[in-house]
């Protein structure tokens, strides 16, 4: 295996002169390593403000990298990081960006993000706030059940979700919103779980 490209090394490592050197000197902001990520990837996944920064001012990114920057931002809870990615990825990236957020547990970003879209866009906000409850319910982060609960109305498989996997804070939340213990089908390990969070 071949050693990572200097740009890349020294975005991981938040190493911002070293950044600005090497793209003074020619690098390529959008070259990919092994792994097939560029530096705007790893700037973001390590929360490295500074460096993605950079990258962005010498056209790295793009359209085709952005994207994949503003979701490892995004799962990490990197909120300067996604901040300076969002006015550049296109709404349909939004998605899976809040998924992220919501599944980890990143109520800071879930939060910033839903703000955001809520204000340019509230039409399409609202249209992906159900997946993101999912995510959360699915992975359990409860802080984020009740912020997204906020904006939407819990359904069935969020309930059934939380449930079956033993996240009774979720489903407490769930309940606390009107989701309906009649929609667990019988299910007596999440019925369990339920009855429980009702208490």
């Amino acid at each position: 295996m071949l050693a990572p490209p200097a740009l890349h090394t020294a975005c991981q490592e938040g190493q911002t002169r070293y950044v600005r050197e090497l793209l003074a000197l020619g690098a390529d902001p959008d070259a990919l390593d092994d792994a097939g990520e560029t530096a705007l990837f790893y700037a973001c996944e390590y929360g490295h403000a500074g460096c993605a920064a950079l990258l962005l001012a010498h056209d790295g990114g793009g359209e085709e990298h952005a994207p994949i920057a503003l979701r490892a931002a995004c799962r990490r809870g990197h909120l300067a990081c996604a901040e300076l990615l969002l006015p550049l990825v296109a709404p349909r990236h939004h998605d899976v960006a809040l998924r992220k957020a919501a599944e980890n547990g990143a109520v800071h970003v879930v939060d910033h993000l839903l703000r955001r879209l809520l204000a340019v866009e509230p039409d399409a906000a609202r249209g992906l706030l159900p997946s993101a409850l999912f995510s959360a319910c699915l992975y359990g982060s409860d802080a984020c059940v009740r912020l997204l609960l906020q904006h939407c109305e819990p359904g069935h498989r969020e309930l059934i979700t939380a449930c079956e996997d033993g996240y009774t804070l979720c489903a407490e939340a769930l309940l606390a919103h009107g989701a309906a213990r009649s929609e667990l089908n019988g299910d007596e390990g999440a019925l369990e779980v339920a009855c429980a969070a009702e208490k």
